[in-house]
């Protein structure tokens, strides 16, 4: 985690995923994501988060790389605080038992 609270954003092009446990701690950790668009990972990165880019395709990686390390201190500062509120507002513990229960009542 140290790494994580020291970095400004992760990378994670992935070919295949569920709902990556790695994005949800670095954004838990204020870090913008650049990942690939597969399994849930839409519902986790986009342009207010970080960059959300097509599977197997380098050049939209190696784009959004170098925009990465490009982008002013303010915008990444942005998509660092928004990928930390997303993450409190939808995916903390008790966010997603209370959710979970809900949906449980209204499906009786």
């Amino acid at each position: 985690m140290n790494i994580l609270q020291n970095a400004d954003f992760i990378v994670v092009p992935s070919f295949s995923e569920g709902m990556p446990t790695v994005i949800l701690e670095a954004m838990s950790c204020a870090c913008a994501v650049i990942a690939t668009d597969v399994g849930a990972v839409n519902c986790l990165v986009n342009e207010k988060t970080g960059w959300l880019i097509e599977a197997v395709n380098l050049k939209q990686l190696e784009k959004s790389i170098i925009q990465a390390i490009s982008i002013s201190d303010n915008e990444l500062l942005e998509k660092k605080k928004n990928a930390l509120s997303l993450i409190k507002e939808k995916f903390l513990l008790e966010k997603v038992i209370e959710k979970t229960l809900k949906e449980l009542r209204f499906n009786d």
